[in-house]
């Protein structure tokens, strides 16, 4: 379904003939309606992996970051463990050389996500890392689709239609698909987690840090 479509199919489901949503503030209700997707969901589609290159005490993290599922040293089994911005500045290795043991994530003086290290990566030998991340949704209303509208159309239409209920001061609409979003995100999340871990279903739970 196009992004088109889908505005159609959202003033269908309100049925609402003293107003159409989708013609006058649809973009800033989907966006709200995505922000809230971006904090729930956790699909195997939204999972990535990427390299890092350690070679400073910061580093700016991937555009599509939204958080961390594992870090370590490539071509190891070591670890990066976390530690939160106010810690990592206090453990022995802050001040030390050699292999990374910590990260953390914080914004840099501009206001961008940076990870942060300790010790702090050598621009001479930078250390490779791989990186296990939850990324972040691109918009349906600047791309046109994403996975989780492609896979999961029941999710964007409920979360978007609860925000219309929201807009349009109807609280009614709004706890009602508020109770469709979360039942069809509890059904979501654990077909996901199925996916990723067979018959044990266990809870996906992000780490400290996560970046909205």
């Amino acid at each position: 379904m196009s992004y088109a479509a889908f505005k159609v199919d959202i003033d269908s489901w309100l049925a609402r003939d003293d107003v159409a949503v989708t013609g006058v503030s649809i973009d800033s209700i989907v966006t709200l309606a995505e922000a809230a997707l971006s904090r729930d969901a956790y699909g195997v589609m939204q999972s990535r992996s990427a390299t890092l290159s350690i070679n400073a005490r910061s580093i700016s993290v991937p555009s599509d970051f939204r958080s961390m599922i594992a870090l370590y040293i490539d071509q190891t089994t070591t670890k990066i463990d976390y530690q939160t911005p106010e810690m990592i500045r206090l453990v022995d290795a802050w001040n030390d050389g050699g292999q990374t043991l910590y990260y953390t994530i914080e914004s840099d003086t501009n206001g961008n996500p940076v990870f942060t290290f300790a010790p702090a990566g050598d621009p001479s030998n930078p250390t490779p890392a791989v990186m296990q991340y939850w990324s972040g949704l691109p918009s349906i209303i600047t791309n046109g689709t994403n996975s989780l509208f492609v896979n999961a159309y029941d999710l964007y239409l409920f979360a978007t239609l609860r925000e219309c209920g929201s807009w349009l001061q109807e609280e009614t609409i709004e706890a009602r698909y508020d109770g469709r979003y979360n039942a069809a995100l509890q059904r979501y999340n654990l077909a996901e987690q199925r996916k990723r871990y067979g018959g044990n279903a266990k809870v996906i739970t992000p780490p400290p840090g996560v970046i909205v």
